[in-house]
């Protein structure tokens, strides 16, 4: 599973900004890792589909400040997410977002 590609050598549960009002699972929500746990034994949220994440600028924003991670482009074409266009950078496969 997995919305988001992560930066070789990060951490997945760093990657989002504080204060979301929920706290997304790295292991589920980006591709490349496995979350150990059932969804409902897991403490953080399993979050398959990017309309059920708050603050979605937000977390765009922080992926564009941070350089942590960024959007799969078959995710945004499958899921039909509208991305702002200053963030479509953002969007990209495992070798990096477009701006890479």
């Amino acid at each position: 599973m997995g919305l988001f590609h992560v930066k070789a050598g990060v951490d997945p549960h760093t990657i989002f900004p504080d204060n979301l009002g929920v706290t997304p699972c790295g292991h589920f929500n980006c591709l490349g890792y496995e979350c150990a746990f059932d969804g409902p034994t897991c403490a953080k949220d399993h979050i398959p589909r990017w309309k059920k994440y708050p603050d979605q600028d937000k977390i765009l924003a922080h992926f564009d400040k941070t350089g942590k991670a960024w959007l799969d482009s078959d995710i945004v074409s499958i899921q039909r997410i509208n991305i702002p266009d200053k963030f479509k950078h953002l969007v990209g496969d495992a070798s990096g977002p477009k701006r890479a």
